[in-house]
């Protein structure tokens, strides 16, 4: 194994500590700065219309900085203005990419923020872009470090996808309490397994999920799709997660629709990693999480109507009711498997044709609209 790989298993184990329990982000942070010959490393969130930045997680900043940034300088970042339209979620580019020395060295940023704090060369890329706001991991360091090389963008690259998994992951259980009691309260079907996918925890949701056994079935090798297409990818996503959840791999997971043989709408699924310690009452350590969503619980209006309505398409309608359902934009993008620049396009027009702004008025939306079956 690589000194590349070791770092990247240990900084991925850190992520998902993390994505459970947020005091642990600097701990990452700071390991990641290390690994990448750094003295600072940040999760950010910028707003995409005034590109202000509110900082989600910074390790080697003065609280000073870290408040001038917020106020002043988040919204100047050149590689911010440089890099937004360009790079898609999950994209690793080091400062070179989007902007020479000598232009950094002209500018305000530089001379009256990145130099009195010893900042220079930056790498990283955005992590998640969700309607008008983008979060952003970034890795910086002084000058005389020289820039980042192929073999740290790489690393960074490795980690990506997993930063992406955990924000996704912690949508999910930023309602939740490290309890079982909790988790069983939520609407969507939470699943705990072990290294092995033996089931460790089911809540409310997901038991009468498997209950049911129209596409999703709990049986002795753990949990399975039945009788429908993806039950191989299914399979390997639960093999893939479970094996990263281990310490054992690098792969992060992924979303899929999930048929029913009864007709009825799709399941949402999401297969994540996890080093959770609070989700089950057993002395076994969960390896991943499935989240399932049943839209058939969720009331909501027919496609026909979004289509009469407000004049949808078939896929803005899609995307619209999918949105309705508490899925992210990146995790319709998976399910629909479609560019992020494409579902971006469907939002768009979605949020002009329905006259609101993001996906909360959105959702307020379609609960006023009469409900009825999926054309």
């Amino acid at each position: 194994m690589s000194r590349t790989e070791k770092s990247a298993l240990r900084l991925i184990g850190q992520i998902y500590d993390a994505a459970e329990k947020p005091e642990l982000w600097p701990v990452f942070l700071t390991e990641a700065a290390d690994a990448l010959r750094s003295n600072l490393a940040t999760i950010v969130l910028h707003d995409l219309t005034s590109f202000d930045g509110t900082v989600g997680f910074m390790n080697g900043a003065s609280p000073e900085a870290q408040k001038a940034y917020e106020t002043l300088w988040g919204a100047k970042n050149i590689y911010l203005l440089r890099g937004v339209g360009r790079l898609r979620p999950g994209t690793v580019v080091h400062g070179g990419m989007l902007c020479t020395d000598e232009e950094i060295l002209r500018t305000d940023y530089y001379n009256e923020f990145l130099r009195p704090n010893d900042w220079f060369y930056a790498a990283g890329g955005p992590i998640i872009t969700d309607c008008e706001v983008v979060s952003l991991f970034s890795i910086q360091r002084p000058r005389r470090k020289g820039q980042f090389e192929e073999r740290e963008l790489e690393l960074i690259r490795q980690l990506m996808p997993h930063l992406q998994r955990a924000v996704r992951m912690h949508h999910h259980l930023h309602t939740l309490q490290s309890s079982v009691q909790a988790v069983d309260s939520v609407a969507i079907g939470v699943i705990a397994v072990s290294a092995s996918g033996k089931l460790l925890m089911a809540n409310h949701s997901a038991r009468k999920t498997l209950q049911e056994n129209d596409g999703l079935a709990l049986t002795r090798n753990g949990i399975v799709v039945t009788g429908t297409p993806q039950a191989r990818q299914f399979a390997d996503l639960i093999s893939a997660a479970t094996t990263t959840g281990n310490g054992l791999g690098l792969h992060a997971g992924g979303a899929l629709p999930v048929e029913r043989p009864s007709g009825k709408r799709p399941y949402a699924v999401l297969v994540t990693p996890t080093h959770s310690t609070g989700l089950t009452c057993t002395s076994q350590r969960p390896a991943a999480i499935i989240f399932v969503s049943d839209p058939e619980q969720r009331p909501r209006p027919a496609a026909e109507v979004l289509r009469n309505l407000f004049a949808l398409t078939a896929a803005e309608s899609r995307v619209a009711l999918l949105l309705g359902d508490g899925n992210s934009p990146g995790e319709i993008a998976d399910m629909l498997r479609v560019s992020s620049n494409t579902l971006k396009s469907h939002l768009s027009r979605i949020y002009a044709k329905t006259n609101t702004s993001r996906q909360a008025e959105l959702v307020r939306l379609l609960m006023t609209l009469p409900t009825g079956p999926a054309a």
